[in-house]
């Protein structure tokens, strides 16, 4: 197809894209008329993934691959394509092969399908059912139906890793009457469930839609909103911006020439998210109107819970609503038939509880998140339906309310002005702000921070972030930037670490600014498996910032650290009453635990050092987040970072120890150019651990953390009052020096 042309001719290394991509070249190198094509999965330069339903009732997946990796799986002789798809290095596959979804292996061929569905269904009349697939999603997902007799049922099949949420949400549904399970099994990521009749209020069925059935579906959604259940899946604000982020990369390789647009709407929906509150709870995680069952009496059904978690409530109206509008925008609905669907879903919503402050914002984004369909589905003219699409997020942003106005911070909207952000950009030049300044985040009452682009007299632009605050202005921390860039942390000088370049703003604005940097941050590097290099030169980092000296900081006293704990677990204690008497011993072990940490020469101390105050470019650290500055002992530092690789590892994966090699790599670092004390990094370490369990209640999506966190501290010390605790790993084991074997990973 003509749309595609540009696509395959940028990607010579799959040559069998082109197939892939063209239903006619498709028939004729299988052989055999198709009667259904799934949708596209692309990986620029390394696969192509499709799912075909043949005339013949035959179900197949197909993967248009690299020379080298179409050698390595015929190797595994598991193909089943014609010469005609092997010349274009296209495997064929049936169900059996996905080795993603392990369930699959023994539903097909389909002589050994009625032991796996009596093993898994056991006497029930399902057992003896007749299997039909209706889709699958290599590597993702196969649902199918199951007919026994006038029985039937739902059969859906997942990754091990996707089936505990599904089945979690399935079983959250049956407690809400959308279903019941009638049989899991966690290895073979199987789950049945019922089948429920009714009539889906997708467009695509009804264009004349239903406003009363619309009506009912808001408020049984608001229903299950406000019905307090609780799972521990979670679908977090930074999951949205990971979206975001990676869609629009996936927009670029589509269409070079949207990049850069993409990009831009895709931070601008960050800020636009940023700048509402979250209403948390229950998600259904996928809901939109094909979610929908209209059933005898019209009782409502909302049925796919695979994807329910903790997150914003206000996503599930935004993805209901955002899909209603693609229907509009790409397939034909009338306009005043979205319009009256919209409207009632948002007024059934609002006939049980407020609206989400969100929903509006939501809806954006998710438009923005669907960008990527048009291709996938390989709609007629997809590359103009995509960018009909931007221009409706683009105008989604235009008209989207502005922030609303904090009574702490009025020189908010100033700022939010390009002339308002010129004023705060006037101690470095006399710019030209050249476009809409973007909130990028917001804490109500407390502090703000805003992206800007400025041209100088030359003409140049450069990116800015302005940070604003309701205290009176800082003036100390663009000071410590230029100190700091002084004594060679500046991206010309001798070493690997930076800050960036920094001014301060007038103080009836309470701003300053500072050059926006490249880089991603270290946490974004933050894996199991990841390499632990850019940790070791953190490490260096932070070493070498303990060596400097800036004038004017304030020193932080060890009663200062102990102040901020006991105040953190007396929120705990207020929080959690049954609770007291476990955080009471923390609090004993904790103050013995500090009164024994010797006492030291002071260092600079970065006060709140872990992996997002530093962006990776490259070789480069760029160190950012410097006004809590301050004078003190050289472990609160190294403990504090150590602390946050221990939440995330225990948030994220379950485990403390999950970043053990990354702590290891982090202290060798430093190690190369100061020296630690063991024991005190011990305590410090743990000290700053025990802060988050009050930022586990100040945090929403990580209250469910709560409990695991208090657990592992209880361990690590005696509640009798003693540091009872066996050394943690990562501090007890011996650093390696430069040179030395190392257990780590690689960088």
């Amino acid at each position: 197809m003509p749309q595609n042309d540009a696509l395959i001719a940028r990607d010579p290394g799959l040559p069998g894209l082109a197939l892939l991509l063209d239903r006619s070249a498709l028939e004729a190198g299988l052989g055999a008329p198709i009667a259904a094509l799934g949708s596209l999965r692309y990986k620029p330069g390394t696969s192509c993934t499709r799912a075909v339903r043949l005339a013949d009732g035959r179900h197949l997946w197909l993967k248009a691959l690299t020379r080298d990796r179409h050698g390595q799986v015929l190797a595994r002789g598991q193909d089943l394509a014609p010469q005609a798809l092997r010349d274009r290095h296209v495997v064929a596959q049936s169900p059996a092969a996905d080795r993603d979804i392990p369930g699959l292996k023994r539903l097909w061929p389909e002589q050994s399908r009625p032991a796996e569905l009596a093993r898994l269904l056991g006497d029930h009349p399902l057992s003896r059912a007749v299997l039909h697939p209706l889709s699958h999603r290599p590597t993702r997902r196969l649902v199918a139906r199951l007919d026994a007799g006038g029985t039937r049922a739902f059969l859906k099949a997942y990754t091990r890793k996707a089936h505990a949420q599904a089945l979690s949400g399935i079983l959250l549904a049956a407690t809400l009457g959308h279903g019941r399970v009638l049989a899991a099994c966690a290895e073979r990521g199987l789950i049945v469930s019922d089948w429920i009749d009714g009539r889906s209020l997708c467009p695509a069925n009804d264009a004349a839609l239903d406003p009363h059935a619309f009506r009912q579906a808001g408020a049984a959604l608001a229903t299950a909103h406000r019905a307090g259940l609780r799972t521990p899946f979670q679908a977090t604000r930074f999951d949205a911006v990971r979206r975001l982020r990676a869609l629009a990369k996936d927009i670029g390789r589509l269409l070079p020439e949207q990049r850069a647009r993409a990009n831009d709407l895709a931070e601008r929906l960050v800020a636009a998210l940023a700048s509402v509150p979250e209403q948390y709870g229950l998600i259904h995680g996928d809901f939109s109107a094909d979610q929908i069952l209209v059933g005898a009496e019209d009782a409502i059904t909302i049925i796919d819970w695979d994807r329910a978690a903790m997150g914003d409530q206000g996503s599930d109206l935004g993805s209901a609503l955002a899909r209603l509008e693609v229907q509009r925008l790409w397939h034909g609905l009338p306009e005043a038939a979205a319009k009256t669907a919209t409207e009632a879903l948002l007024a059934g919503y609002g006939d049980v509880r407020p609206l989400p402050a969100s929903w509006s914002a939501q809806e954006t984004a998710h438009l923005f998140l669907l960008l990527g369909e048009a291709f996938r589905h390989q709609l007629p003219d997809w590359p103009a339906r995509t960018c009909a699409l931007l221009d409706r997020v683009e105008a989604g942003l235009r008209t989207a309310p502005a922030p609303q106005v904090d009574p702490e911070l009025p020189q908010l909207a100033t700022l939010l002005d390009p002339q308002g952000a010129a004023q705060a950009l006037a101690a470095h030049q006399s710019p030209t702000v050249v476009a809409p300044p973007k909130l990028r985040r917001h804490k109500p009452g407390r502090r703000a921070l805003i992206d800007v682009t400025a041209r100088d007299a030359a003409g140049d632009a450069t990116d800015y972030l302005i940070k604003t605050r309701a205290k009176r202005a800082d003036h100390a921390t663009p000071a410590y930037h230029a100190a700091l860039r002084a004594a060679g942390f500046t991206e010309t000088g001798a070493g690997a670490f930076a800050v960036p370049e920094a001014w301060p703003g007038p103080p009836r604005l309470r701003a300053w600014s500072m050059r926006k940097v490249p880089g991603r941050t270290l946490t974004a590097c933050l894996h199991p498996k990841a390499p632990v290099a850019p940790f070791r030169q953190a490490g260096r980092a932070l070493a070498a910032l303990h060596a400097c000296h800036v004038e004017g900081v304030p020193r932080w006293t060890p009663e200062a650290e102990w102040d901020v704990l006991a105040r953190a677990l007396d929120h705990a204690a207020n929080a959690h009453p049954g609770d007291a008497e476990a955080l009471a011993g923390l609090r004993r072990a904790a103050r013995i635990a500090l009164d024994r940490v010797p006492k030291r020469p002071d260092v600079l101390l970065h006060r709140d050092f872990y992996p997002d105050q530093l962006l990776v470019e490259e070789s480069r650290l760029w160190m950012i987040d410097l006004d809590l500055l301050a004078m003190g002992d050289r472990h609160v530092d190294v403990g504090n970072f150590l602390a946050h690789l221990d939440e995330q590892g225990l948030r994220d994966h379950g485990a403390v120890q999950v970043f053990d090699d990354h702590a290891r790599a982090f202290l060798a670092g430093y190690q190369e150019a100061g020296t630690l004390d063991m024991a005190s990094v011990r305590v410090l370490r743990d000290v700053s651990l025990a802060r988050h369990l009050h930022i586990c209640d100040r945090i929403a999506s990580r209250k469910p953390c709560y409990p695991k966190l208090l657990a592992e501290l209880s361990r690590w010390f005696d509640p009798g009052g003693a540091m009872g605790r066996a050394p943690h790993p990562a501090c007890a084991m011996s650093v390696p020096r430069p040179g030395a074997a190392a257990r780590t990973r690689a960088g």
